[in-house]
């Protein structure tokens, strides 16, 4: 397997803090709603990336004024990078 270099792995990840997040989600969302926006996720598109950031985003508030508080990896936690280093 080829390292990756820096600018690569800088590139990659906001998709895969957003494909954590989204993970953090998965239980609250309905399947076809996860599977849409895991799609435009893996798509490596920057504008999906931010239309799904948003569509994240708007999930927790409504959840967090909802049901409560769903517990996201922090950004450089590094979780779900595994496979990039």
């Amino acid at each position: 397997m080829e390292a990756w270099d820096q600018e690569e792995i800088e590139r990659a990840e906001p998709f895969e803090q957003a494909r954590a997040d989204l993970e953090a989600l998965r239980e609250e969302i309905d399947e076809d709603f996860y599977n849409l926006l895991l799609k435009h996720i893996d798509s490596g598109n920057p504008k999906h990336l931010e239309a799904v950031q948003q569509k994240i985003d708007l999930v927790m508030e409504l959840h967090r004024r909802t049901w409560g508080q769903v517990d996201l990896p922090e950004e450089g936690s590094g979780e779900g990078l595994d496979e990039i280093v």
